[in-house]
Order: structure tokens, then sequence, then C-alpha cells
């Protein structure tokens, strides 16, 4: 990847680095301003509450509560979005000394909100990931996964997230930028701290065990487990055998348990 680098070692590395400290400088300004903006706004509220109590009780804390969760998710969510331009990440490969990563940078720094942890575990954080721009299907549990590219991500329906899952659609690597899509199928599951890397395309019924490392690139077959660092099928299902993948979820596990038969068996 070194050969990639269009911004070879001499006078042009040492312009294009200036450039980007001061690209960094801008945005450390940016981030602050939003901070500032939102501690202003909030503390005005917080006065106005406490002016407001005496004359109508308790219930303007309740209303000054709900007030401040809708802002704050509306006033985070919009800088998110306005830090891309209002339009969706596409797969990128270029040196980090080019614009487009500096722009790509500022997007993650000004991402750095309480809305990744808000709602962890409740049906409400999906609504905020679709939002932000991921594309979801229907009745995933996330229980706080992390996404650094929200808009180069894609879930299938019926997906368990456990905390700490990281779905990360880039790399750095030898001063060379790449990012890509990651694809989720339906039905799978994600333990703690799993590390689903970039161009990644994961098929349905799929799980991966704790702590592992799912490398850049990698499909994970229907009905696998993988483990480890970096992470390798250890396990393949008949799955597809039980399942008509046109039926409901909870159809499904009738099934599976008329049959008396497991969802996954170790390959033999």
């Amino acid at each position: 990847d070194t050969g990639l680098d269009k911004y070879p070692k001499g006078p042009i590395r040492k312009e294009r680095l200036k450039k980007k400290n001061l690209s960094n400088f801008i945005t450390v300004m940016m981030y602050l301003m939003i901070l500032w903006l939102y501690g202003t706004i909030a503390l005005f509220v917080g006065i106005a509450t406490l002016l407001a109590y005496g004359t109508y009780g308790m219930g303007v804390f309740m209303l000054a509560g709900f007030s401040m969760l809708f802002f704050t998710i509306g006033y985070f969510a919009l800088f998110e979005r306005w830090s891309l331009g209002f339009k969706s990440l596409k797969p990128q490969f270029c040196s980090i000394y080019d614009d487009y990563y500096w722009k790509h940078e500022r997007y993650w720094k000004l991402i750095e909100n309480p809305l990744h942890s808000l709602f962890a575990g409740t049906p409400f954080k999906n609504t905020i990931s679709r939002l932000l721009g991921v594309k979801m299907g229907k009745q995933v549990f996330d229980d706080g996964m992390i996404i650094t590219e929200k808009s180069l991500v894609e879930i299938g329906d019926y997906c368990t997230f456990n905390k700490s899952a990281t779905l990360q659609s880039h790399s750095l690597e030898e001063g060379v930028f790449k990012s890509d899509y990651i694809k989720i199928g339906n039905n799978c599951s994600f333990s703690i701290a799993s590390f689903i890397h970039y161009g990644t395309n994961i098929k349905d019924h799929t799980h991966i065990d704790a702590d592992s490392f799912v490398m850049k690139g990698s499909v994970c077959e229907e009905g696998s487990t993988w483990r480890g660092n970096p992470a390798k099928a250890i396990q393949s299902s008949k799955i597809s055998e039980h399942i008509d993948n046109s039926k409901t979820f909870e159809a499904i596990v009738e099934q599976a348990d008329n049959t008396n038969e497991p969802f996954i068996e170790a390959a033999e």
C-alpha cells in the first residue's frame, strides 16, 4: 500500500501535513462549538425550569426532561448528518494526506456524542440508528454496538448485537485509508466485543463469538459460527434444513421445538 500513496516524502508531504494540521484545528473548533452551544441551551432550559417551578410545580421538571431528551437526539443527529453534507458515505481508497480523508476524519470527531449509548437494549436504539443512516431490518436487538460509519452498514432482520460489538467499515494501512460496506444477513448474532472489519459479507444465521475479529473481506457462510483473532469458521450448520426463510421467527422457533432437533450441529 505504501506505493499507492500519491504524496511521497519530501516537500509535497510537508505541505500536505501543514494543511492537515489546519484541518484538524478547524475540526477541534467545530466540535467545541457544537458542545458549547448544546451546553448553553441546556443551561438556559435548566434556569427557565427553576424559575417556573414556583408557579407550575413539579410538572415543569418532567416537561423539561422530555424536551431536553428529544432536543438532544435531534441536535446531535443533525450535526452528525451535517458533517457528511446530508449524504451517504461511499467506499473509498485514498492517502491520509488526501482532502477526502480529512473530511472523513472530521466526521469521526463530530459523531462523538451521547446518541451511541442512548437507549441501548431498547427498540428506540434502532430508531436512532436509522436516523443516523444505518440500513436496518426489523426486530434487531442492539445492546450497545459501535458503528464507525453508519451509512456503510446494512443489517438484516432479527439480528442480535451484544454490548461493544463493533462494525468498523474502514482501515488505515501504511498511510492509506480504505473503506467499504459491511453487509449482515438475517438472524445473525454478535457476542460481546466481537469486531467486524470492512468489506465483510455475513450471511443469514451466522454467529460471531465474543472477542472475535472477522477480518476485512471475509465471507461468513450461512449458518456458520466464527471464533478467534483472526476469526475462523469453527462450526457449520444444518439450520437451512429446518428453516423456511419465508416463515416468521416465532414459526421457526415453534418448528424447532416440535422436531426436538437443535438449530446448530457441529460439523463432522
